[in-house]
């Protein structure tokens, strides 16, 4: 799985605490409204580019809703999902997301993505048409979707970065095997780190990919970095 994401406690130790984040704030709410983007509509609305989009099947919808409902809550992370409706003019919400049986990114991106999130300022106001709005967006390939994929995304919507990328990553055997070339790569401009490493975390290719790796949910690490920004407020640049 490929994923690109942009974006802008003191109850817990820094022992405790294990993740990877984004340094650039966070939401002016902690209650995030999402709706299922769906139709034809929605396809016209993205043909610029270049994105094959799928209408959500209602079985998928409850997925997503059951799964992200029971990982993110106020009490849990500190932020939270709200909505999980269809999206309709006037709605003004803050995420749509997207079903397809394509990559929709940029044609100068590489495709053959399992999902993909974009947020905050490189998120062009208007370009996403018909949804204003929108502060940020989220899409699930249709031969991809799994509860650790939909939990990663939303991990992202969350300032959550990828925890492969921290250079501990080079040295876990979960991803000795994985094929991806973001291993390890330190991303200090756009990542910052907290507590140790976390293997076991649901932002780690290496760990979703692993057996099992497609059920996973939010890690301990993932709480508590969760918690770090949206709980205490210990980073809210």
């Amino acid at each position: 799985m490929k994923s690109y994401f942009f974006l802008s406690t003191l109850a817990f130790t820094l022992a405790t605490q294990a993740g990877t984040y984004y340094p650039g704030g966070n939401w002016a709410a902690p209650e995030i409204k999402v709706c299922f983007a769906a139709g034809e509509n929605t396809k016209r609305q993205l043909d610029s580019w270049e994105v094959n989009i799928s209408n959500w099947k209602e079985k998928n919808k409850a997925l997503v809703m059951e799964w992200i409902q029971s990982e993110f809550s106020l009490e849990r992370t500190g932020v939270t999902f709200i909505g999980f409706e269809d999206c309709y003019a006037g709605g003004q919400f803050d995420v749509p997301i997207f079903f397809g049986k394509t990559n929709p990114l940029f044609r100068f991106m590489v495709g053959g993505t399992d999902g993909f999130a974009l947020l905050g300022h490189l998120l062009a106001p208007g370009k996403l048409s018909g949804y204003q709005d929108a502060k940020s967006y989220a899409w699930f390939s249709s031969s991809g979707f799994s509860k650790a994929v939909v939990v990663h995304e939303f991990g992202h919507l969350a300032r959550l970065q990828h925890e492969h990328e921290r250079t501990e990553a080079k040295d876990d055997p979960l991803c000795k095997s994985e094929k991806v070339g973001a291993i390890g790569i330190n991303k200090s401009s756009t990542h910052k780190t907290v507590g140790p490493y976390d293997p076991k975390s649901v932002m780690s290719y290496c760990a979703i990919h692993a057996k099992g790796g497609k059920n996973l949910g939010l890690s301990e690490g993932d709480l508590a970095t969760l918690k770090f920004l949206y709980i205490n407020k210990t980073d809210i640049q």
